[in-house]
């Protein structure tokens, strides 16, 4: 039993030390949580760095320079089996359909605080397994139709902190596993019920930090997230002036209105 052990623990030792081996210079490769790990942050990259083993299962490349993601930029280099992807901070501006060809077992990709300005929509069926998908930070104006109808297993996305003013109807379709839902910090005055329906699943949602105006459209929202018993920290309406500042929840239903409309006979 002791040999046994004794076999277990060096070769245990022997992959760890292996792995450490063929390493690029300018990363630190390492097990973490029983994930073969690269730690390549701050380290100048222009260009995703070639030389590290095909078995990383977690690539921590933030803050470096990418401007662009070209095709098959992980796969040109062997990382196909990347579970965990980190990328903040690196001055993305596009990212090629392809660019994520070949990595069908990623389940976090982390763009946030780059200078992506659109929802690169058909890059990411390339990775339909993903669970967790963060574009905090970017310079995103609005989110169109079916911007992540691919991303079917996906349970967590943070949009938070951008510019985003319009939400689709369909905006999210095909999401329907998505549990949270982050979209505090942006520019969004209202957010139509219809947007919603796409959740079955949906348990916290952020929304302060938004001019919401707490009018007839906003009330459906709201409505919404009552009825579904969704979490979330009531923000303030911004208009109209009377309500400025009142929590949603201090704002009864009925307030929630529009000014009448008259059409001449």
């Amino acid at each position: 039993m002791g040999r046994i052990l004794f076999q277990v623990i060096f070769l245990s030792v022997l992959t760890q030390l292996s792995f450490s081996v063929f390493c690029h210079p300018k990363c630190q490769c390492m097990w973490r949580s029983g994930k073969q790990t690269a730690e390549c942050s701050s380290a100048g990259f222009q260009k995703i760095p070639p030389g590290l083993e095909p078995t990383i299962q977690v690539l921590d490349l933030n803050r470096n320079n990418f401007t662009l993601l070209p095709s098959n930029s992980f796969g040109n280099v062997g990382l196909v089996n990347l579970q965990r992807l980190y990328l903040s901070h690196c001055g993305i501006e596009h990212i090629d359909d392809y660019a994520l060809n070949l990595m069908s077992n990623l389940v976090v990709l982390d763009l946030s605080y780059n200078l992506i300005s659109y929802i690169p929509t058909a890059a990411f069926r390339h990775v339909d397994k993903l669970r967790r998908l963060v574009l905090s930070g970017n310079p995103l104006v609005s989110i169109p139709p079916q911007a992540f109808v691919d991303l079917k297993t996906l349970i967590v996305l943070e949009i938070s902190n951008c510019e985003i003013d319009t939400i689709a109807i369909r905006a999210f379709e095909g999401l329907e596993n998505l549990k949270v839902l982050k979209l505090h910090g942006n520019e969004l005055q209202t957010l139509h019920a219809t947007t919603m329906t796409s959740f079955k699943f949906l348990e916290e949602i952020t929304l302060h930090g938004n001019p919401w105006t707490c009018d007839c459209e906003l009330r459906g929202l709201r409505q919404w997230l009552n009825d579904n018993y969704v979490l979330y920290i009531p923000p303030t309406c911004y208009l109209p002036v009377r309500l400025r500042g009142k929590n949603w929840e201090d704002v009864n239903i009925v307030d929630y209105a529009c000014a009448p409309t008259f059409v001449n006979t």
